[in-house]
Formats: structure tokens, C-alpha cells, sequence
């Protein structure tokens, strides 16, 4: 709705299948169970898209198909929770230390 207010149209490109399965592929990488793991995935796929995009545009496709595929492999949940579970480890051992 805010981008039909924007741009006062929509075209159907906008509301084609890779837009809404850019957005299937940003909830299940960055973890699908809480809000954060939707938009820690958004940020993974814009900035893989901005930098990535900047050095190879036609070759885009191609990496987001292979983080998408390392991470359904190694990491189940999304990214969100091993990164939950990474900063539990890191602030547990600083407990322990001190």
C-alpha cells in the first residue's frame, strides 16, 4: 500500500512472483519464527544485492541461489538463531572469565 501511495500506481512487475519470492527468501533466511529473523534477513539480501549486485549484476541470481541453499543446508532455522546461540556462547564465557 505505501508503495501504490508512492508512486500513485502499480506496475506488474512490482507484484510479480520474484518480488514475492524475494520476500519468501529474506523470512527463511534470516529465520521464519520471530519478527527479527525477517528483518535480519532483508538486510542480508540488500546488502548481498547492493555489493554483490556492484561487482557482478548478471552473475546476482547465481549467489543469492547458493547462500540460500548453504543455509537451508547448514543452518535450519535461519540465521537469527545461530547468531542467538553464537552471542549466548560469547556472553557466557565473559561471565565465566570474570
Amino acid at each position: 500500500m505505501l508503495y501504490i501511495y508512492y508512486n500513485g500506481f502499480v506496475s506488474p512487475e512490482a507484484v510479480g512472483i520474484g518480488a514475492s519470492g524475494l520476500l519468501w527468501l529474506m523470512l527463511i533466511l534470516g529465520g521464519s519464527g520471530t519478527l527479527w529473523g525477517g528483518i535480519l534477513g532483508s538486510a542480508v539480501i540488500l546488502v548481498l544485492q547492493y555489493f554483490v549486485g556492484g561487482f557482478t549484476p548478471e552473475r546476482w541470481p547465481l549467489i543469492l541461489g547458493v547462500c540460500f541453499v548453504g543455509v537451508i543446508m547448514f543452518y535450519r532455522g535461519g540465521i537469527l538463531p545461530q547468531l542467538v546461540s553464537l552471542w549466548k556462547k560469547v556472553v557466557d564465557r565473559g561471565s565465566i572469565e570474570s
